[in-house]
């Protein structure tokens, strides 16, 4: 190299190379539909009967990760909230929301409450975990072009 490169245009290029990335990463439709199947799973297993809850939700939770851990191998890529505060939010939102519908999954057993409460958790369960993914996404990229600068 005769030169040395100016800092700002070094700069410049990495923000520009960051945000170019944020604009390539499409996390398959077909991957997101089974996350959001997945959490909606988890969710549902605790409307069943007492004893079968637990062992069903630990086979659900595996069945999450190797998911994730699949699409990270085959994607060559992981959306980790290292550097995304905007994605860490949406991560416990859903957690907390997730939280809050497995107790309205199993009010019908605990509380004696309305029978279509379970299967409504789940609904609410899938649409949330969907949506979340989608939210993430978005928070990430933002993120990721805001760290460009």
């Amino acid at each position: 190299m005769t030169q040395d490169p100016d800092p700002q245009d070094a700069l410049a290029a990495i923000g520009e190379a960051r945000t170019a990335l944020g604009r390539r990463l499409v996390y398959p439709l077909g991957s997101r539909l089974l996350h959001a199947t997945l959490m909606a799973g988890l969710v549902g297993v605790f409307a069943a009967p007492g004893t079968l809850a637990f062992p069903l939700a630990a086979v659900v939770a595996v069945g999450a990760i190797v998911v994730a851990r699949r699409d990270q191998a085959r994607l060559g890529w992981r959306l980790g909230p290292e550097r995304s505060r905007g994605a860490v939010a949406v991560g416990l939102g859903l957690g907390l929301a997730m939280m809050a519908l497995i107790t309205l999954a199993m009010s019908p057993r605990l509380f004696d409450g309305p029978a279509w409460a379970g299967p409504l958790a789940v609904v609410l369960a899938w649409g949330m975990a969907f949506a979340a993914g989608e939210a993430w996404m978005r928070a990430w990229r933002r993120d990721l072009a805001r760290s460009a600068v």
